[in-house]
């Protein structure tokens, strides 16, 4: 179900069978895949992040985000928006997000 949004149209809304393609692909993982294991099985994601610590630089995580609906291109909108983050301990560099 697409919660209630403002009147502007969604930046991303995936339809009913999208959403479900998207899950068998997330369904498909096993833990422990790679990066670009990840990216193969369920495609490019929308988000992909490496945080580091601001005074000294030091790597904390890896991230990527697959969105099932976004309200807007440019933000996070934690009430309305619907997503599925996976997280990675490790640095990773892939060729297939380029």
């Amino acid at each position: 179900m697409i919660p209630p949004y403002p009147v502007e149209r969604p930046y991303i809304s995936l339809s009913e069978n999208e959403k479900t393609e998207l899950v068998k692909r997330f369904n498909s993982l096993n833990l422990g895949d790679s990066l670009d294991q990840v990216v193969l099985k369920v495609g490019k994601p929308y988000d992909d992040y490496v945080t580091a610590d601001k005074k000294n630089g030091k790597f904390i995580n890896h991230y990527i985000r697959y969105y099932f609906y976004k309200l807007k291109s440019k933000s996070v909108n934690e009430k309305f928006d619907q997503s599925i983050t996976l997280f990675f301990s490790v640095q990773i560099k892939s060729e297939l997000l380029k």
